[in-house]
């Protein structure tokens, strides 16, 4: 009777703990989920950060007027010196990319937050030096939210790729069609020349064409 009772005690034991090995299991997938979750928004913030702070130094060096300007008033170093720093953010944005292909949560983490840092830092000392040097930056501003949105849309074209069968030929037509809309090299060269309403009608076009594929 005692042998019986010793039995049925080791399977009741045996029963709860292995009850309890899912569900430990389960509470560690989770957080390393929110991990994942959390290094993967940490990456996309800094990459959004990294592409406003991008484009608006490619369009600073692109003109002259706001070169010269910026010079004249003794400020060109301290802009170097941040352009300096925002490749250091760069660094830190690849090593990001890396630790989340690796798997290595924390680690990207923590470069994300330090890229997102430095750029956050270098975007408010330019504003700084236009606003000291003088130089009409609504101009520069607007360009760059253009250029901005002209690249989330390719973004979307190429999410919009990934899914469509291969039969959907008239919608890979419209994403074709729209993505010829979005040259960035050439919406440069035509926000130089002061052409914002033809690049603004572009971007519209191309906004028109994602929405028709969409459907």
């Amino acid at each position: 009777m005692l042998k019986r009772k010793n039995i049925a005690i080791t399977v009741l034991l045996a029963t709860v703990i292995m009850a309890m090995v899912p569900s430990s299991g389960m509470v560690y997938a989770d957080d390393q989920s929110q991990e994942e979750r959390k290094a993967e928004k940490l990456v996309e913030l800094a990459e959004g950060a990294q592409k406003r702070v991008d484009n608006l130094i490619r369009l600073i060096f692109a003109n002259v007027t706001a070169n010269e300007t910026i010079t004249n008033f003794g400020l060109m170093d301290d802009l170097i010196a941040n352009v300096t720093l925002f490749k250091e953010g760069l660094g830190n944005l690849t090593k990001a990319y890396d630790a989340l292909e690796a798997e290595d949560y924390q680690g990207a983490i923590a470069n994300a937050t330090d890229a997102l840092g430095i750029f956050r830092e270098v975007f408010r000392a330019i504003h700084v030096i236009l606003d000291q040097s003088g130089v009409s930056k609504g101009k520069l501003v607007d360009a760059q939210g253009l250029i901005q949105a002209m690249q989330r849309a390719l973004e979307r074209i190429e999410r919009l790729r990934e899914i469509l069968p291969e039969d959907a030929e008239e919608a890979l037509e419209l994403l074709k069609t729209a993505e010829q809309c979005l040259n960035i090299t050439a919406a440069r060269a035509w926000l130089l020349e002061g052409r914002v309403n033809e690049t603004a009608h572009n971007l519209t076009q191309a906004n028109k064409l994602i929405a028709q594929a969409h459907q």
